[in-house]
């Protein structure tokens, strides 16, 4: 006789490392948004926050989003890794890759990796850290 699965309790389905970076990836996304409507991004002329995605749903879920500027292109993408993570355990590491491409070429012509730290990714830290690109 087959066993029935567990159903989750709401308290267990809150606490899945998945819903945990679903949750923190829409808070992201909905900060970038903001940033590119009303914040200081949204002053810089020519700027234009041209996508953004999110993909949840697989062991190294992501959010990638790309903006143009008037002489470059960027694709930044934040990657989460459910591997890693207990079942209790916050999302509290990203990897964060930025990629600038030039608009006359799209050849790439920087690309940068580094860690964040929950908190760290704020609309100052990312424009200090598209004007560290070559």
């Amino acid at each position: 006789m087959k066993r029935p699965s567990k159903i989750k309790t709401f308290e267990e389905f809150k606490k899945d490392p998945t819903t945990l970076v679903q949750e923190a990836f829409l808070e992201i996304k909905n900060k970038i948004e903001e940033w590119f409507k009303s914040g200081a991004l949204s002053i810089e002329k020519g700027v234009n926050l041209e996508s953004i995605d999110v993909l949840t749903n697989t062991t190294q879920p992501f959010l990638t989003f790309e903006f143009s500027a008037p002489e470059n292109y960027f694709e930044i993408t934040i990657k989460g890794d459910l591997q890693n993570m207990t079942q209790t355990e916050e999302p509290k590491n990203f990897l964060m890759e930025i990629k600038k491409f030039s608009t006359e070429s799209m050849q790439m012509v920087d690309r940068q990796e580094e860690e964040l730290e929950e908190g760290e990714f704020t609309e100052d830290y990312l424009i200090q850290k598209i004007a560290k690109t070559e």
